[in-house]
């Protein structure tokens, strides 16, 4: 029995962690395709300001 409850702790433990990872990653992925955007849209600005 104390084995179990031991076992089902882990197991709570682990998706705890597993969900604080998934929330970073798609974190810092929102962060990459947010910051990518601005470069792009700064690397536009400057092409049209190079052309005149």
């Amino acid at each position: 029995m104390m084995s179990h409850s031991r076992l089902v702790q882990k197991s709570i433990i682990e998706s705890k962690e597993s969900m604080f990872v998934y929330s970073a990653v798609a974190t810092l992925r929102n962060t990459e395709a947010v910051a990518s955007a601005k470069i792009r849209r700064a690397m536009l600005r400057l092409q049209g300001k190079s052309k005149y």
